[in-house]
């Protein structure tokens, strides 16, 4: 018993461990408030971009705390240029659609 909760921990750990990088823009940013009813979503910045994600992936997301990486997201945007981004298949607690950002470059 002992070995099956450790393995299940174990695949928990690692079923999304992947990590991925696209060169694209974005198509839409979202912002979830201090109001929305889903409370796990609240204070995120949700946003689409015009390639086509891994992971299972439809939008990626990061805390609305991380202001740089919503000046970066927004720029781009307004500018219409490409960006870099380093996401993994690790779910969002709200949406297992909505994966998380760990690295975003604008040249």
């Amino acid at each position: 018993m002992k070995s099956l909760i450790l393995s299940l921990l174990f695949f928990t750990v690692t079923a999304h461990g992947a990590t991925f990088t696209i060169n694209t823009k974005i198509l839409k940013i979202r912002t979830v408030s201090d109001f929305n009813p889903v409370t796990t979503a609240r204070n995120n910045i949700p946003f689409q971009v015009t390639g086509p994600l891994e992971g299972g992936c439809s939008w990626l997301y990061f805390s609305a705390t991380n202001k740089d990486s919503y000046s970066l997201i927004l720029a781009a945007k307004m500018a219409d240029k490409t960006i870099g981004i380093q996401y993994s298949d690790a779910p969002s607690p709200w949406h297992a659609g909505t994966c998380q950002v760990h690295h975003l470059d604008l040249d």
